[in-house]
């Protein structure tokens, strides 16, 4: 796998709700568990801090005594020297529980009068620390102010006196290095831990939300898998009583809520269809009636001269042929229009666009001939199959063919041009009448949109033409310029789709 696809597939994860959840609950787990360790080492450090200053404490006032003790007998005499204020300076050096960095005794003026530095002998302390060490009659515990300061100390003071008379001051200083190691040790510690609880939070979580997601992924694949022409569902995953279950119902009532929508919009595209049959034979009426009527007028004309005896022996069987070609003549007339009217169930079968044409143009016939409009045909050499529904098409050629025909002057000409190219039939339908002006070709396809006048359009004839050419896998489109004519191309599969709602049969 590349970097990249496999950076796709992560930001595809973190993106998804079950990422989302586990990357949201593991932040905050991880941010709860830091949280709860920071103010656990902070109050560590406080607490241990704490008893060291009252170790210090003890240990100061439990050694000013001896101090106090040693300058009290130096200030009678019993003692000459101050050597044993060094004793009780080493004592405290040595002292192991803790860290014991300096100790000095200051006199009330705070010069060294004892110091474990040698050097120090005889110096006079002036700064902030000692002054309020030396102004204070109560033992202090001081952490190091100086942020520099590499330990930080821990600054312990207690005053030298018997109830008001007071002969100095006990200063020690004690290191925090090993306190602040303990901590640091604790900070790893937990830090460690924090680690460890958030990868087996972030386990227990992907675990759940895995769990608490499956059945939305499961139900999220059987809608994928939804036939949307028959609106079936594969099997669900088992009834569930929480939100999901929710979900599910929902969805199953939502898809039948749309198959019944779906099935009703069916019915009324097949009444509109019938419809716009019944408004296409109204305006041919006057055709159907004078191709009827031709023929009529014949077989009256032959009858009349049947019975009045007018017909010479020889040319009867010349009559009786004129008589038969009308009658078939107008049988054949009457099964194309029932053909056309009558309201079949659909069916996709293979056939020949250019028989589907001379179809239509048949029951046009009265009317290319009144207006003298020119037909031109061109088709491909060798005839192709297309699968469609022969009488859905014959109307969609019917509608457009019909528009063309009453758009035009009288002698225009009409052009049909076929040819198959990629699996798809390509059928244009070029008139030359006055075009579509371009502020109303946006909306030829819109239903009940018309330019004619009360009583000459329903308005449904391109609109229902469209939805029928669409029910093919197909499209319509439309090319108009004023003055120049309009040209109808529309676009079939050759073969239709495996699974299409309506069945496909061989003729």
């Amino acid at each position: 796998m590349s970097p990249t696809h496999l950076l796709l597939r992560v930001k595809a994860f973190f993106l998804s709700l079950q990422g989302k959840y586990i990357l949201i609950a593991s932040l905050l787990t991880v941010f709860l568990i830091a949280t709860l360790g920071y103010f656990f080492v902070q109050r560590e450090e406080q607490l241990l801090i704490q008893q060291v200053k009252e170790k210090g404490k003890l240990l100061a006032e439990s050694m000013a005594i001896s101090f106090t003790n040693a300058l009290l007998y130096e200030e009678i005499g019993l003692v000459e020297e101050a050597g044993l204020l060094d004793n009780f300076i080493a004592d405290l050096m040595r002292k192991e529980e803790l860290d014991v960095v300096y100790a000095m005794v200051l006199d009330p003026q705070g010069k060294v009068i004892a110091h474990n530095d040698f050097t120090e002998y005889g110096r006079v302390y002036t700064d902030p620390l000692s002054r309020q060490a030396m102004a204070s009659w109560h033992t202090l515990a001081i952490l190091s102010s100086d942020s520099d300061a590499s330990p930080q100390l821990l600054h312990i003071s207690t005053p030298l006196n018997i109830s008001t008379k007071r002969w100095g001051t006990l200063r020690i200083g004690l290191s925090l290095q090993r306190l602040h190691q303990a901590i640091a040790a604790l900070t790893r510690r937990i830090a460690l831990w924090t680690a460890v609880f958030a990868l087996l939070s972030l386990g227990g979580v992907a675990l759940v939300t895995r769990k608490m997601t499956r059945p939305i992924i499961d139900l999220a694949r059987a809608m994928d898998q939804v036939d949307l022409q028959n609106y079936t569902l594969p099997p669900l995953p088992p009834p569930r009583s929480d939100e999901i279950g929710t979900l599910q119902t929902s969805f199953m009532q939502m898809l039948q809520r749309l198959k019944e929508a779906e099935e009703e919009r069916q019915r009324t595209l097949e009444l509109l269809v019938q419809t716009e049959k019944m408004a296409s034979l109204g305006k041919m009426a006057a055709g159907i009636a004078h191709e009827i009527n031709n023929p009529l007028a014949g077989l009256l004309t032959c009858l009349h001269n049947f019975a009045a005896g007018h017909i010479p022996p020889e040319r009867r069987e010349e009559y009786i042929g004129l008589m038969k070609e009308g009658i078939q003549r107008i049988a054949t007339i009457v099964r194309q229009l029932l053909d056309y009217a009558r309201q079949q169930p659909p069916a996709f079968r293979e056939v020949e666009l250019s028989q589907v044409i001379d179809q239509t143009l048949a029951l046009l016939d009265y009317l290319i001939k009144k207006k003298r409009i020119t037909v031109h045909k061109a088709f491909p050499s060798s005839p192709f199959p297309l699968e469609a529904d022969q009488g859905k098409l014959e109307q969609v050629i019917m509608n457009i063919t019909l528009n063309a025909l009453q758009a035009m002057e009288p002698g225009g000409s009409l052009t049909f041009r076929a040819h198959t190219e990629n699996n798809v039939c390509r059928l244009s339908i070029t008139d030359t009448g006055p075009g579509i002006p371009p502020e109303i070709l946006p909306r030829i396809f819109d239903p009940f949109f018309t330019t004619k006048g009360p009583g000459e359009g329903t308005g449904l004839g391109l609109a229902v033409s469209l939805s029928l050419v669409k029910q093919h896998g197909g499209h319509i489109t439309v090319q108009s310029r004023a003055g120049q004519g309009t040209t109808f191309t529309i676009t079939l599969p050759l073969q239709q789709r495996a699974g299409r709602e309506r069945p496909l049969t061989r003729a």
